[in-house]
């Protein structure tokens, strides 16, 4: 038998030629490899062959297509390393270098042939930054893309990302980040992008190496700012300059202005004062008056405008010579100083008929208990200025006990008395002096049961001012006695139930009915939308804060409850979003929201994070040569 078995295999030679054993791919590879001039060989060409052979043998390898298309590129081939960089990709769309290569192959293309479209090139760049979030190369690239295919806001977001790299990268003789900052810059001003040309304002600025026109960039955002609102991004922009022309007394004024928008006033009298001693600014002057006032340094504000207005001044310095005269005459009456008033008001002699001036005087006259002057005083400012305050308040009390005609006198007495005490509780509203705007409103509703609701409602805020939030709940009952159809109380009473553990089905009854009234009144609608959020209907929620955003997409408070909506709607991100256009602007409990979004932007790093590395256990990409 075993003769025979010999014969046969001996047979068969003769018709077949002998198989040989198949060559080993991975050998194969390994001498591709060598051969490559991206790996210091000579004989990119051989290496094609060598990588084709593996191909036939194992032509699922993403790897192999890889290298072929490598070697292909170094042989000035391509169209096929092109072809072969797709079907890398294609075998493994999660394989970074793959991707990658793919993109880059599309830019080289793209750069040679400028008349062909980048759309193609861009989408395959996208996908391999999504991969490579770090790879500063293919970002440069996506820019340019982007603004080859006319992709502004493409280009600048690509620019921003590469900036936040920091590369070790230099284009000419600058860092690359500074380019990709300053290019982000011009586009976002184009583009009319806010947060980006504010993003790379500041970091140009606050670089060792700035520039003098970053500064100027910053300036002018710093200015724009202001103009438009954003009080808390300008305070941080006027800081940065500060710190770097620190003689510069604009900016020690502009940063007061904020903190005095955010009732910091300490600290803005702190930085008017650093102003002046740069250079002497009437301004300067008139607005630490104005601070110390609304700290209740009544006296102190008296004297340093009684010796501002004493001195003499230009022309050009009226307008705040009118200013102070109307913030001292405000201090004398809030001081209970009617006849110091009045003889200040004699000593000035004749001066131009202002409103605030007029009104203050007859508010003088009433404190002074000079009623019959103050009578004629009230007459002649009521022709004249129908709408400040003190005259649109005596409007209302009907004339004969106004001029005393039929009525008893201690009744018209008692009209003006009112009258004077009112017009004082409003003044120290104006200036925040909540305590003193209650003790004249409870005076006056010791002499006199109040039945104007306008202020009472003046009464619930300052009650909510200082604390006493049970007490602003019973005057707002008050008021919805007396005005039950009122818009403005309903919506007051119902946000007050909400904020301060109140009944919600009935805070959601007023503030509907103040809705029907005014449909598209922002603060209704953002009261809405809280009720809302506060009935676990955060969908419905959402659309009626955006909405009151349409309307007034100033207000702080409303971008603050469409992010905590966001944020109940596992949509961190935009609730991110939100909260950081909530900080643009100035206003009182904005640190704690700065640390809220802080430890939002560390949830989402730390969240992004555990994504990343799980992905990255589960992938099943190429992860050696062979597949």
């Amino acid at each position: 038998m075993k003769n025979q078995t010999i014969s046969v295999i001996v047979l068969v030679g003769l018709f077949f030629p002998v198989l040989h054993a198949q060559e080993d791919p991975k050998q194969l590879f390994l001498r591709a490899r060598e051969m490559q001039q991206i790996n210091g060989g000579n004989d990119s060409a051989g290496a094609v062959e060598l990588y084709k052979k593996v191909i036939a043998i194992l032509p699922g390898s993403s790897e192999a297509h890889l290298r072929l298309s490598e070697a292909l590129m170094e042989t000035k081939d391509v169209d096929g390393a092109l072809q072969a960089a797709r079907k890398a990709a294609e075998l493994a769309p999660k394989n970074a270098e793959a991707v990658a290569n793919l993109a880059l192959i599309e830019y080289e293309i793209v750069a040679k042939q400028p008349r062909r479209s980048a759309t193609t090139a861009k989408e395959a760049m996208l996908a391999a930054t999504k991969l490579s979030p770090d790879d500063a190369e293919l970002w440069f690239r996506l820019a340019n893309l982007c603004e080859m295919s006319s992709d502004g806001h493409g280009a600048l977001n690509a620019w921003l990302h590469l900036a936040r790299l920091r590369p070790p990268m230099l284009l000419g003789d600058q860092p690359v980040f500074l380019v990709a900052y300053e290019r982000a810059a011009f586009l976002a001003f184009d583009l009319d992008q806010y947060h980006g040309l504010r993003e790379a304002c500041l970091a140009l600025a606050q670089e060792p190496q700035a520039k003098e026109q970053h500064f100027r960039m910053l300036e002018e955002l710093a200015r724009d700012q202001v103009e438009k609102g954003y009080l808390g991004h300008a305070e941080e922009s006027f800081a940065i300059l500060a710190k770097q022309f620190p003689e510069e007394p604009s900016v020690w004024q502009n940063i007061a202005l904020v903190q005095r928008q955010t009732e910091r006033y300490q600290e803005a009298i702190l930085n008017l004062q650093k102003a002046q001693t740069i250079r002497h600014d009437p301004q300067n002057i008139v607005q630490q008056a104005y601070c110390m006032m609304c700290l209740g340094q009544l006296r102190e504000a008296s004297t340093l405008l009684q010796e501002f207005i004493s001195q003499p001044h230009t022309n050009k310095h009226e307008v705040f010579l009118d200013h102070a005269r109307g913030l001292l005459t405000s201090s004398l009456l809030m001081q209970k100083r009617p006849n110091d008033l009045l003889q200040t008001l004699e000593s000035w002699g004749k001066i131009p008929d202002q409103p605030i001036l007029a009104g203050h005087h007859s508010h003088a006259l009433l404190q002074a208990d000079k009623m019959e002057s103050a009578r004629i005083k009230l007459k002649e400012g009521m022709t004249l200025f129908p709408n400040f305050l003190i005259f649109h308040l005596a409007s209302t009390i009907p004339k004969n006990i106004l001029n005393g005609d039929l009525v008893p006198n201690s009744e018209s007495r008692m009209a003006l008395e009112l009258l004077a005490l009112k017009s004082s509780a409003y003044l120290f509203a104006e200036f925040g002096l909540w305590e003193k705007c209650q003790n004249e409103i409870i005076t006056a509703r010791s002499l006199l049961p109040i039945h104007d609701p306008e202020l009472l409602l003046l009464q619930s805020n300052a009650l909510s001012s200082i604390g006493s939030m049970d007490e602003a709940l019973t005057v707002l009952r008050l008021c919805q006695q007396l005005a039950p159809n009122s818009a403005i109380i309903q919506n007051n009473l119902g946000y007050h139930l909400l904020e301060n553990g109140g009944d919600i089905e009935e805070a959601a009854l007023l503030i509907k009915a103040a809705l029907a009234q005014e449909p598209d009144n922002s603060s209704y609608l953002d009261s809405w939308g809280w009720v809302l959020y506060k009935q676990a209907k955060f969908v419905e929620a959402e659309t009626f804060l955006r909405k009151a955003i349409e309307i007034n997409p100033l207000s702080p408070e409303t971008l603050k409850h469409l992010g905590e909506t966001l944020l109940i709607l596992d949509r961190p991100e935009e609730a991110l979003e939100q909260w950081e256009r909530a900080l643009a602007f100035a206003f009182p409990d904005r640190k704690k929201l700065e640390e809220q979004l802080n430890q939002l932007k560390t949830d989402l790093a730390k969240k992004k994070l555990e994504e990343s590395e799980a992905d990255s256990d589960s992938t099943d990409d190429d992860d050696g040569w062979l597949q």
